[in-house]
């Protein structure tokens, strides 16, 4: 693409037989960035993270969700403006990762306290607590 949009201004970078030029491209330092993450994670804080980074790389670093954080409604805070909310079992039960959002500079992560948790023991696949949305059902439950 390089050699392409550059042959443009510069001839004889795309003469296969006998180019006049060449083009060489060489990344170095990936930069970092300085995001927040907040709320009900186990080391709130300030993080330097990679360009690439996404909202699940935050919630890792940041130590994952504490015992009372949501996993259900993690907010991404971008210029003030509440850009995303993320449902992490969506991606943990489905392998969606369209909510996983890279990161900019000085984005906020949040993390809220989650609003209903459900025990569920017995014979099921996962007897654990889960999180539930207000509108989800026991159907719902014993599908997680």
């Amino acid at each position: 693409y390089l050699k392409k949009t550059l042959n443009k201004i510069y001839n004889g970078l795309n003469n296969t037989n006998d180019p006049t030029s060449d083009i060489r491209l060489t990344l170095g330092n990936i930069r970092t960035i300085q995001i927040n993450v907040m709320g009900e994670v186990v080391q709130p804080g300030t993080y330097s993270l990679s360009s690439f980074a996404t909202v699940f790389h935050a919630l890792y670093r940041a130590g994952g969700v504490s015992d009372i954080g949501s996993l259900r409604n993690v907010q991404l805070v971008r210029n003030g403006k509440n850009i995303a909310t993320i449902d992490v079992y969506q991606f943990i039960m489905k392998g969606n990762i369209q909510d996983d959002i890279r990161l900019q500079e000085g984005d906020v992560v949040i993390v809220p306290a989650y609003d209903v948790l459900v025990k569920i023991d017995g014979k099921v696949k996962r007897p654990m607590r889960f999180e539930m949305k207000k509108d989800e059902n026991l159907s719902t439950l014993i599908s997680y």
